[in-house]
């Protein structure tokens, strides 16, 4: 028992003097520590392998060791003040929490920077409908068997298969157009709700996750679309595309719904649609669409780069006519 007591303490000693010599700013240990490969040496290499080849098999993205280190030395840094270390409570050795820590931060900036997707449980919050780029025969399919009668079925059929403008559906709701907008996200969110619990073909039909980034227009299409809530003429193209006094969050959906309409309408192949669709608006990461359109990385980035120019020199073209 006592031997179990002096080993703790040892160990317990043993994680504070390397928390003091990082706060302290030794530079030739912090590199040491974070970048060195010698597996019995004081340095994260012990978990460090092991995360990366995690990362290798589940996405497919080479890690490197700098690269890690980089991203595991910077937050730690944290601007130089080495506040994540004093979230230590010392409740096991300081290796095992540092692990815990690394492979969230290392998630985190890898998916940010778009190179993996990490895949999570499909919520409310975390999906969107794909609304008008869903043609209205499915739309008549998935809201006839999913959806109980009444107002907010209603609600669905009117906008999503007979295409109804939010003046008409004001009129005929006899609803104002906040009180119609609420209505209408509502009847969305049950049927999300009812998509995702059901478990069923229609999910993949109609449902989206959420990009986690805003949707990179070209500048003179952002900038009306920024000032699109103060926005009162009905006259405006975007009015009659998104409708006026929405959210940013309904406004992105409303972006990515008519992206996926007018890259329907470009002369391009079903491929080229996909991967244009996957990498810019549903924020796919380049290896995972590689792998689904089963080309290489390279072939993949050259097409994309070529699909983008020619998507921007199409809405500006659309711009220039709608305006």
């Amino acid at each position: 028992m006592m031997q179990n007591v002096t080993t703790s303490n040892e160990q317990t000693l043993r994680d504070l003097n390397i928390i003091s010599r990082l706060k302290s700013g030794d530079q030739q240990f912090a590199k040491k520590f974070f970048y060195g490969k010698n597996n019995n040496g004081c340095n994260i290499s012990r978990f460090r392998s092991k995360l990366i080849g995690q990362i290798k098999h589940t996405y497919h993205y080479e890690l490197s060791v700098e690269e890690f280190g980089n991203i595991v030395y910077t937050h730690l840094w944290d601007n130089g003040t080495w506040g994540v270390l004093d979230n230590y409570a010392g409740n096991s050795s300081l290796f095992c929490w540092l692990e815990k820590v690394a492979r969230h931060e290392v998630m985190r900036v890898l998916e940010e920077m778009n190179v993996i997707n990490v895949s999570r449980e499909r919520t409310i919050g975390n999906t969107r409908l794909l609304g008008s780029s869903v043609s209205q025969d499915i739309w008549n399919l998935v809201i006839t068997d999913l959806m109980p009668k009444g107002l907010h079925k209603n609600l669905l059929m009117a906008s999503f298969i007979e295409r109804k403008s939010e003046r008409i559906m004001m009129k005929e709701f006899k609803l104002e157009a906040e009180a119609l907008r609420l209505e209408i996200k509502k009847a969305e969110t049950t049927l999300k709700d009812k998509l995702i619990q059901s478990g069923s073909y229609y999910e993949e039909l109609v449902l989206r996750d959420r990009a986690p980034r805003n949707i990179d227009l070209p500048e003179e299409y952002i900038r009306d679309f920024d000032k699109h809530n103060s926005v009162k003429n009905e006259s405006s193209p975007l009015a009659d595309i998104f409708g006026v006094n929405l959210d940013k969050e309904n406004i992105n959906d409303k972006v990515v719904d008519f992206l996926y309409r007018f890259s329907g309408n470009l002369p391009w192949t079903e491929e080229d649609k996909e991967i244009w669709r996957l990498r810019f608006i549903e924020n796919k990461s380049p290896v995972e669409v590689a792998a689904r359109c089963h080309r290489a990385r390279s072939w993949l980035d050259t097409r994309y780069s070529r699909l983008n120019k020619k998507f921007k020199k199409a809405i500006r073209e659309w711009w220039r006519i709608h305006s």
